[in-house]
């Protein structure tokens, strides 16, 4: 009877405790846990990095935008923060092109949240806002060419050019700067002196900074390059009803009235105005002259680069007929109109460069 009892009591003991267990279960209060999204915050001003790679280029698109400061949290962050941050900032300055051109110097304050750490970065600038921003980019030669071409016919001072893969073999400033005066006389309005400096020094990825010289302000350049444009479309028209060789006779006959200087200096000497205004110029200035005619009547028509006696010289060569033929209006030596290659006396260029016949 006793046994009975008790085995009673143990169930009623145990059945209390299974429903005191089952409303405390219920009753508890839960804490939940949102995990840390890698992500922008609303308003778009943090970024985010999880190794030194991501970090060095989070800091670099700062400095792409022109920003003065700028969030960065590291998540799962693995290597030594303290060491490394101190390292990207040193690294862009010294051997990112952008840094290296553009930034005085980087710092910038940690803080330990949680699991992450926050980085504001703080940025000053050795140049102004609108020059990183207008930052021109080249991935080939051809590109920079067309860069070359529009800063130099438009007259500017200065351009800074981001080159990817800069080889001075592949890619020569001075040679494209060459070219592009060859097929834009327009360029050589005010005698542009250019010079180059790089940043970094040396590497493959560098931003080159091209300033000019010109003989003259913008507006007395742009004005001149106007008035010999016109007198050029003139004379095109006035000669609308030949044929090609007769305008062809017709321009190096034009031109045999302008005094040679050989090798001299003079303003706008090289250009298609000194030419047909001051009537005096140099070989470059003759050979601009007539590809700018040969231009407006429709003639293909090339500047040469090569030696005449062994001194530099300039001259033409003409696509006509099926063939291509020399012309150097410039020459004081006697009439050079239409030879072949074989006929060019005294003349050495680079037969290769202008494989052309």
């Amino acid at each position: 009877m006793r046994l009975r009892l008790a085995g009673i009591l143990i169930i009623l003991v145990v059945f209390t405790l299974v429903l005191l267990g089952g409303e405390l279960i219920y009753s508890r209060e839960f804490t939940s846990v949102t995990p840390h999204f890698r992500r922008l915050d609303p308003e778009g001003k943090v970024q985010s990095a999880d190794n030194y790679g991501q970090l060095k280029a989070q800091i670099l698109t700062l400095i792409e935008q022109a920003k003065t400061t700028g969030n960065i949290r590291l998540y799962d962050y693995m290597s030594d923060v303290d060491a490394e941050l101190p390292k990207a900032c040193h690294e862009i300055i010294t051997g990112e092109p952008l840094g290296a051109f553009a930034v005085d110097n980087i710092t910038f304050e940690k803080t330990k949240i949680l699991s992450y750490y926050d980085v504001k970065v703080n940025i000053n600038y050795s140049r102004p806002t609108s020059e990183i921003l207008s930052l021109k980019k080249a991935e080939t030669a051809a590109e920079f060419e067309s860069i070359l071409r529009d800063t130099m016919l438009g007259f500017e001072k200065q351009k800074a050019v981001l080159v990817n893969y800069y080889s001075e073999e592949l890619f020569n400033p001075f040679e494209i700067r060459e070219k592009v005066s060859f097929g834009f006389p327009d360029a050589l309005y005010g005698g542009a002196e250019m010079k180059i400096k790089f940043f970094p020094e040396n590497g493959i990825h560098r931003i080159l900074l091209l300033t000019f010289e010109y003989s003259e302000d913008k507006e007395a350049l742009q004005s001149k390059r106007k008035t010999a444009n016109a007198r050029i479309l003139e004379i095109a028209e006035s000669v609308g009803d030949k044929s090609a060789y007769e305008k062809l006779e017709y321009y190096f006959g034009l031109l045999s009235d302008v005094k040679y200087l050989d090798g001299a200096e003079a303003a706008d000497a090289q250009t298609p105005y000194g030419v047909l205004f001051n009537k005096q110029g140099v070989s470059l200035g003759f050979a601009a002259t007539f590809k700018k005619l040969c231009a407006e009547s429709g003639i293909n028509c090339i500047i040469i680069k090569g030696t005449y006696n062994n001194k530099t010289h300039y001259w033409n060569m003409i696509s006509f007929d099926g063939g291509w033929y020399h012309i150097d209006a410039a020459n004081p030596d006697g009439e050079y109109f239409m030879m072949k290659t074989g006929e060019m006396q005294n003349y050495d260029w680079n037969v290769m460069l202008y494989a052309l016949h």
